[in-house]
């Protein structure tokens, strides 16, 4: 176990929060090729619905790709479980910074930021606790 002086077991959670968290953004992406129509949901009206088409391949693969290796690093006790959450720590605060500002901007795509909000919150904390430990 991977206790930290609070008697916090950081491995196990953040293994149980990047499996669920990967699942969430692969089946996010995925959806749409079904309903290309909720593009419209995440999308401001003033720009077109191919901006999101242009992340999904992003989200998925290096996004989703990256809490995956992160998750199976850290369960397998391998060196670069700090890469791996760096990189996927990295990758939500541009995208929710990203998505904040054009929400923040146009005054529409809240539903987006809203959703990568606990991942953007939490990743950063996690990232600073694993080095601690």
């Amino acid at each position: 176990m991977n206790l930290d002086s609070n008697g916090l077991d950081l491995k196990r959670l953040l293994a149980v929060f990047l499996f669920l968290e990967t699942i969430a953004v692969v089946f996010w992406g995925l959806c749409f090729i079904p309903w290309p129509s909720l593009a419209e949901i995440f999308v401001p009206s003033e720009l077109p619905t191919a901006w999101l088409w242009a992340f999904l391949p992003v989200d998925l693969v290096l996004y989703g790709g990256s809490g995956w290796m992160a998750r199976t690093a850290l369960l397998r006790g391998r060196k670069s479980v700090t890469m791996w959450l760096s990189l996927h720590t990295g990758m939500i605060l541009y995208a929710e910074f990203y998505v904040l500002g054009i929400a923040l901007q146009l005054g529409q795509g809240w539903l987006g930021a809203i959703m990568m909000a606990p991942s953007a919150l939490l990743m950063p904390w996690a990232l600073w606790r694993w080095h601690r430990l």
